[in-house]
């Protein structure tokens, strides 16, 4: 159900910290995206009884090669003021609320320096920020991720069957032709943008989404 994703990690302490919280909390599949550093004894070290997940673990060049996830959660520890559709974030807690247990669901944290880019964060479903003091906001990533890891695995699973990306895909292009017949909508991309996050954060069904589509189909036909 759930992949970890660890985007150009610099420590190899870091990788082996990681994976060690991830078996804590039953996860075994990572990905590490064009890693800065080697595998050394260090992440053996840190690891613990975990190595395993690091001897498993797929290497990609590229955060766009990650492979097809029904959902994508970045996370960030930067929060900026007044509304912002790329980093609008939620809790942890508010997550694991609405998962349901039968998507692909890809978790995404960044470099131990800056985190995820602006660019990186828009291909993310959503956003997840953990609320600290702030004054030192900024967690290392295993703590986040412990967090993280804890309130999904603790959340009891709604029932239903959750949207795939290609039940969500064919949603949001419905939308999108609508947005481009309307010449009153100056900023068509990021009302586009605010129209997926809701739909995301929504976790909706794809029955739901079914029936939004076909909706949202005759209004297109209509403009």
């Amino acid at each position: 159900m759930y992949t970890v994703v660890f985007i150009e990690p610099e420590s190899s302490g870091n990788i082996g910290a990681l994976a060690r919280v991830m078996k804590n909390f039953g996860l075994r599949d990572l990905i590490l995206v064009n890693p800065q550093c080697k595998i050394d004894r260090e992440a053996k070290t840190r690891a613990k009884h975990a190595f395993d997940v690091i001897e498993k673990a797929r290497t990609v060049k590229e955060f766009g090669k990650i492979g097809d996830f029904d959902l994508v959660i970045g996370t960030t520890g930067k929060i900026v003021k007044g509304y912002d559709e790329v980093r609008h974030s939620i809790t942890p807690r508010e997550l694991a609320k609405q998962m349901r247990g039968n998507n692909r669901v890809a978790l995404v944290f960044g470099r131990e320096g800056i985190g995820l880019k602006n660019d990186e964060l828009a291909k993310c479903d959503i956003v997840v920020h953990i609320p600290t003091d702030h004054r030192y906001p900024v967690m290392n990533i295993s703590h986040a991720a412990a967090i993280v890891f804890y309130e999904l695995f603790s959340a009891d699973k709604r029932l239903g069957s959750g949207a795939s990306s290609r039940e969500k895909k064919i949603l949001f292009d419905h939308f999108e032709k609508i947005l481009n017949g309307l010449e009153g909508i100056r900023d068509k991309k990021k009302v586009a943008k605010v129209f997926r996050n809701v739909m995301n954060r929504a976790m909706i069904e794809g029955k739901e989404a079914h029936t939004l589509a076909g909706a949202l189909n005759e209004i297109k036909k209509k403009v």
